[in-house]
């Protein structure tokens, strides 16, 4: 989604990530910013009580990935997810990728 409008937390926004890649979607509206580590290629903004999404309020979105990972799991047991380069490890090369930051409008 770019420049999308009326997004609630159920709008769902897409993207496009290597195979065993974490990917970190961060959604920022006003003073709130959410962070959503998935292995999918989509997403939504989390819905929180104690935090309610600023109505028509204008937002940002970007997507981190970190990889290569089989799963959450072994991404977590290797420590914190940061940029690495190839050299910084033994075995497969880790790869780090970041999206444009893309805009949308809440909804009213």
């Amino acid at each position: 989604i770019a420049a999308a409008t009326g997004v609630t937390t159920s709008t769902p926004f897409t993207w496009t990530s290597p195979t065993a890649t974490i990917n970190e979607v961060r959604f920022s509206t006003g003073n709130v910013v959410f962070n959503v580590f998935t292995t999918a290629q989509a997403a939504t903004i989390p819905a929180v009580t104690e935090v309610v999404l600023p109505p028509n309020q204008g937002s940002s979105w970007s997507v981190n990935g970190y990889g290569p990972y089989a799963s959450i799991n072994d991404a977590v047991g290797a420590g914190p997810l940061e940029f690495a380069a190839s050299n910084d490890y033994e075995g497969p090369a880790h790869t780090f990728t970041d999206s444009a930051t893309r805009t949308f409008t809440t909804a009213q």
